[in-house]
């Protein structure tokens, strides 16, 4: 992934920034902690920095063992939840439709 920058002439339009299809396609399938804080500061960064109305991760549920996808699909009777799924799920609790962002 490349560097997260802030894009003032969107926002001096009034466009909406999405940040769309992004994953983790280094390594192998990572479930751990430091993975989903990695991915919280990530999430941070673009609702901060370019202030991006949306961020979504590429691929939902997959039988990939690379961090392409979210949930990674065992067997048809089993799965794996990386905790970086709780890392994007508590961004989509925490900041509501409608709500704004205020400085400090």
């Amino acid at each position: 992934m490349g560097s997260i920058k802030d894009l003032p002439l969107a926002r001096e339009k009034g466009k909406h920034l999405w940040l769309s299809e992004l994953c983790d396609k280094k390594g192998s399938y990572h479930v751990e902690i430091d993975d989903a804080v990695g991915w919280g500061k990530i999430i941070h960064q673009f609702m901060t920095v370019p202030q991006a109305n949306a961020f979504l991760y590429w691929c939902g549920a997959h039988e990939t063992n690379s961090n392409q996808t979210m949930i990674r699909i065992d067997s048809p009777t089993s799965y794996t939840v990386p905790k970086r799924l709780y890392a994007l799920g508590h961004f989509s609790k925490l900041v509501r439709p409608g709500w704004i962002r205020i400085d400090e």
